[in-house]
């Protein structure tokens, strides 16, 4: 038998374990090791520290990123420790794939990969400006993976190749929401003949939570959850006091357990101003929950119009309420979106899906064999 094929896996990030750090641990915990092996570098404790409960070798570093248009830095004697660095975890491991697990480690693994002859990907998770697609190098990578369609458009209108091209789509790990059992608040809550509307995510801006709050204050039979926390998380709870909806809306703050959570919801909501994936969606249809969102990004991919759920215009509150009114007061177009939305969830995002199309890309581009 062959020996396993080493992959590197950069990833950057901040310290906490959320969207894009969930999907490469949940590859690394599925990816075949008779196959490949895989190294990961990364910049977070908290990543670090799950890494090695999987017993995978794991370097962690302080990384900087130059010339970004979000916090542009100079720093560029950094920048090249990064890249020697990044040359002999390259030279000990004897990698011959690399893997970046969003488009910023490009800028200092290019160079890594073209000095030791290697190929490179990069995992993009979001769509990114012109200036950061060049800046980063993402345009001349190997290859470049999108989560959706959506996210690969700018390096499209680059001229980049459609060869070099791929979309692998975010994949649940369906095991990790089995566990929840229903909610006992929310629960009494239904019981009560309430429909609860739930709202997973980070309180920030772009996932429109402000929107939703205006647009329940017409529907008064249902009751909205909000699951998450950010920095928004007290204008949002102030705006919900002035709407006079606290009675109806319940902070639940961040929630480890969504299986919990949708056990005891109707309807999931999603207002995102915009959105490259969105990975909450998959996880409501895999449990059978009809989803209201907007028709931003890459949610179309997702959330098929009026199949598995409904798409409102975006930052439309008289859409998005007159998408809640119906779904609330129509218990059987539940029934029946949610049914549409689990099977087409489990066809096409779950993470044996992900991981099997990214070890047939890795054994491509390290010139194997796909077994």
């Amino acid at each position: 038998m062959s020996r396993p094929v080493p992959i590197l896996y950069v990833h950057y990030g901040d310290e906490w374990i959320r969207g894009s750090e969930r999907l490469l641990l949940d590859l690394l915990a599925h990816i075949d090791r008779d196959r490949f092996a895989p190294v990961v570098w990364c910049n977070g404790e908290q990543m670090e520290n799950a890494v090695r409960e999987l017993d995978l070798p794991v370097y962690r570093s302080r990384f900087d990123i130059l010339l970004t248009s979000i916090r542009p830095n100079h720093r560029v004697g950094c920048w090249a420790r990064q890249i020697r660095e990044g040359l002999h975890i390259a030279a000990r491991h004897r990698i011959r794939v690399i893997h970046s697990n969003s488009g910023g480690p490009v800028q200092w693994m290019l160079p890594v990969a073209r000095l030791r002859r290697i190929p490179i990907l990069a995992h993009l998770h979001a769509p990114y400006l012109k200036r950061d697609r060049y800046a980063f190098g993402i345009r001349f990578a190997d290859r470049a993976v999108g989560v959706s369609k959506y996210v690969l458009r700018g390096l499209q209108a680059d001229g980049v190749s459609g060869k070099k091209l791929a979309v692998i789509y975010n994949g649940i790990d369906t095991a990790r929401l089995k566990p929840g059992t229903p909610d006992a608040d929310l629960q009494k809550l239904r019981a009560s003949g309430k429909v609860i509307v739930t709202f997973a995510g980070s309180l920030i801006y772009r996932k429109g939570v402000d929107l939703v709050l205006r647009a329940i204050q017409s529907v008064p039979e249902v009751e909205l959850v909000i699951a998450g926390d950010g920095p928004d998380r007290e204008p949002l709870e102030k705006l919900s006091a002035q709407l006079n909806l606290n009675r109806r809306v319940h902070f639940r703050g961040y929630c480890a357990d969504l299986g919990s959570l949708y056990r005891a919801t109707d309807i999931a909501v999603h207002p995102a101003r915009s959105e490259a994936f969105g990975l909450v969606l998959a996880e409501a249809g895999l449990m059978g929950i009809p989803v209201i969102a907007s028709r931003v990004g890459g949610i179309p991919e997702v959330v098929k119009d009026s199949e598995t759920g409904l798409l409102c215009d975006p930052e439309s509150i008289e859409s998005f309420s007159s998408a809640i009114r119906l779904l609330a007061g129509d218990a059987a177009r539940r029934r029946t979106l949610g049914t549409a939305a689990k099977q087409w969830v489990t066809q096409h995002f779950t993470v044996p899906a992900m991981t099997s199309g990214f070890e047939r890309l890795y054994a491509e581009m390290a010139g194997t064999s796909v077994l």
